[in-house]
């Protein structure tokens, strides 16, 4: 399946003490700090690590705290 066509389907993530929480993929594809595709999330509830942003390179734009890669 293409990284694009996942873009914008709802999800849904295990976000380690907080269970299972519901968003929207935002991102797929490679990123700059590992290797192999990564799915960047928004996430519906402020359980994320980021906000679309990780260490210093920007995949995708969210509130703070409810974004997540997969």
């Amino acid at each position: 399946m293409a990284a694009e066509s996942i873009v914008g389907a709802r999800v849904r993530v295990q976000c380690g003490s907080a269970g299972r929480v519901g968003g929207v993929v935002r991102f797929a594809g490679e990123v700059h700090y590992c290797k192999g595709a990564m799915c960047g999330v928004e996430l519906d509830a402020p359980v994320g690590r980021n906000d679309g942003m990780v260490r210093g390179s920007r995949y995708f734009r969210c509130r703070p705290n409810h974004g997540i890669f997969v």
